[in-house]
């Protein structure tokens, strides 16, 4: 008797003990860990990027001047967003979605007075989480944007052409403006900068 009253007292107690720790802890045996989501660039569209890194591209102006830009890298990172999974307060929980970007900068003459950059990256929007977004900017200012899909989508519209190599290449333009052109295969081979001077590919090495 002695025995049964002891056990009983003692799941009492653990009971008890179980509950105030509950209302210590609002979160005791909840899940908090954040859920974690990597989204890559595809690969099906990184083999649209047709520079290492450490190319050379020498380009000449409507005006006459021949520049030649130098890669500095490839640069790939990821960008983290952090979305609120539950209803929050003291218990919040996460979906942590981590999307891929890769720059490739380039410097004319080795020099930082003009740069051009090309941006590869996932669009961050819930709408359209697997398009792969282009973007091309002047001394860090955004001339032109697009998509490697939309790209993919006007390939039949041959909007321009230049001869290179002996042989003509047909371009899609990033913009509605038609300032910088693009091929997949060749990469930038025509552009239009801040002053409005029109910059087309002679030499890629």
């Amino acid at each position: 008797m002695i025995k049964s009253n002891l056990l009983y007292l003692i799941f009492f107690l653990t009971v008890l003990f179980s509950q105030s720790c509950k209302r210590g802890d609002p979160c005791s045996g909840m899940d908090l860990s954040d859920k974690v989501f990597r989204n890559n660039i595809p690969d099906s569209n990184k083999t649209k990027i047709p520079y290492t890194g450490r190319d050379t591209l020498i380009l000449v102006s409507d005006g006459g001047d021949t520049a030649t830009f130098i890669g500095q890298g490839k640069n790939d990172y990821f960008e983290t967003t952090r979305t609120l999974a539950n209803g929050g307060g003291d218990c919040s929980k996460f979906d942590v979605r981590n999307y891929e970007n890769l720059n490739l900068s380039f410097n004319k003459n080795n020099q930082t007075t003009f740069t051009i950059k090309l941006s590869y990256y996932l669009n961050q929007k819930l709408v359209y989480p697997s398009l792969t977004n282009i973007s091309f900017c002047v001394n860090n200012q955004l001339i032109a944007n697009s998509s490697c899909e939309y790209l993919d989508f006007k390939k039949s519209e041959q909007n321009d052409s230049i001869l290179y190599a002996n042989k003509y290449y047909g371009g899609v333009f990033l913009d509605d403006t038609k300032t910088v052109l693009f091929n997949s295969q060749i990469g930038l081979i025509k552009f239009k900068d801040l002053a409005n001077r029109v910059w087309t590919l002679i030499l890629k090495k």
